[in-house]
């Protein structure tokens, strides 16, 4: 991970200690620790944003949360 990534990181958990029910803080942090394949955090952060904002017309959360969780297991 690199520097400008380590900020990212640092910024969304700030932002989700702040703004804890959130949906959209939680997403974003999924979103970057999935990128940086951060699995179990990522997992966790899914849940959340899930949790707080049920409105997954597209069901494309659901779906990133399911391809996460399937990196974890294998």
């Amino acid at each position: 991970m690199d520097e400008q990534q380590v900020k990212l990181i640092e910024a969304l958990e700030r932002y989700t200690e702040s703004y804890p029910k959130d949906g959209w803080g939680w997403g974003a942090k999924a979103l970057t620790l999935d990128e940086l394949e951060n699995d179990e955090e990522a997992l966790l952060a899914w849940e959340k944003n899930i949790k707080l904002d049920p409105s997954d017309r597209f069901k494309w959360r659901i779906r990133m949360k399911e391809s996460t969780l399937e990196r974890l297991r294998s």
